[in-house]
């Protein structure tokens, strides 16, 4: 059962590395065009309240990193399984989002004059697929490595950050598209398949 354990963390970091790493390079990548195309290319609307949001779904993991289980293990069984499940698929999500979103990619909330209305991949089930993805890391690091008690603090944690983020980039939206934003947004969920 030990070596289950070695594979299933070695998995998680992994999939942790990748997410890491592809958002930096999307990022880097983002900046570096925008600087390219001039300062025209990046006037738009912006909301600095979506850092809020951000500041909650940190504090989330956070709340995950503090409050391990007290053996120090990882957990066993179902949740290990769940941990297993988790980890692939946010990274999968993730990459997904970003590659369909491309140099739109920000980690502000900014709507700029160029900016494009996304709606193709995962973005055709749910409107903020990179906001899912890191639930589904967080849901990860929960089943791994969380007592039982903070996997609620930290769960409502980030849907509270979250909800911040997706309201505020949905005004943004909606400023910058209107009727054919309103639309997409009446017959797709935020972030949670199903749930809107």
């Amino acid at each position: 059962m030990r070596t289950f354990w070695y594979v299933a963390y070695a998995e998680f970091v992994f999939c942790c590395w990748v997410l890491g790493t592809f958002g930096a390079v999307s990022l880097a990548r983002a900046s570096r065009r925008r600087r390219s195309a001039g300062p025209d290319a990046e006037r738009g609307t912006r909301s600095p309240k979506a850092l809020w949001g951000l500041a909650l779904e940190v504090a989330a993991f956070v709340v995950v990193l503090l409050f391990r289980r007290k053996s120090g293990g990882f957990a066993e069984g179902p949740l290990l399984v769940a941990a297993m499940l988790f980890a692939p698929a946010a990274a999968a999500v993730f990459v997904s989002a970003a590659l369909h979103l491309g140099k739109q990619m920000r980690l502000q909330a900014v709507v700029s004059e160029a900016h494009e209305l996304v709606t193709t991949g995962p973005y055709s089930v749910v409107r903020h697929p990179i906001y899912a993805s890191i639930f589904l890391l967080l849901l990860s690091n929960i089943c791994l490595f969380a007592r039982w008690w903070a996997a609620p603090a930290a769960v409502t944690l980030y849907i509270l950050g979250t909800e911040i983020r997706v309201r505020v980039e949905d005004r943004l939206l909606a400023s910058r598209f209107g009727q054919r934003f309103e639309s997409y947004r009446g017959r797709v969920a935020a972030y949670i398949p199903g749930v809107r």
